[in-house]
């Protein structure tokens, strides 16, 4: 990989990351006005428990199918339906 490529890269993953955050705040300011305080306070609730949800949820599990991904790569569909199979029942429980 080039330098510039490398240079170009990390520029776009900036770009996205600094978009990302001002989209995010016009979000919240636009949803706090809208919802009112109550409103608000309840979808600020909702989205700190799936927050934690999505946390416990992963579980290392992304880093598990990766190596073994990489270790046989015929098998990577039937890895992933696995790990959508199992991440769906643990949503459900």
């Amino acid at each position: 990989m080039s330098l510039f490529r490398f240079l170009f890269q990390v520029q776009a993953m900036g770009t996205a990351f600094a978009a990302e955050r001002v989209v995010n705040f016009v979000l919240v300011l636009v949803l706090a006005r809208g919802l009112g305080s109550e409103g608000f306070g309840l979808y600020a609730t909702a989205l700190s428990v799936a927050g934690l949800l999505e946390y416990l949820l992963e579980m290392g599990i992304g880093p598990v199918v990766t190596r073994r991904a990489a270790q046989d790569p015929g098998r990577v569909r039937s890895w992933l339906l696995k790990v959508v199979l199992l991440k769906g029942a643990l949503v459900v429980a």
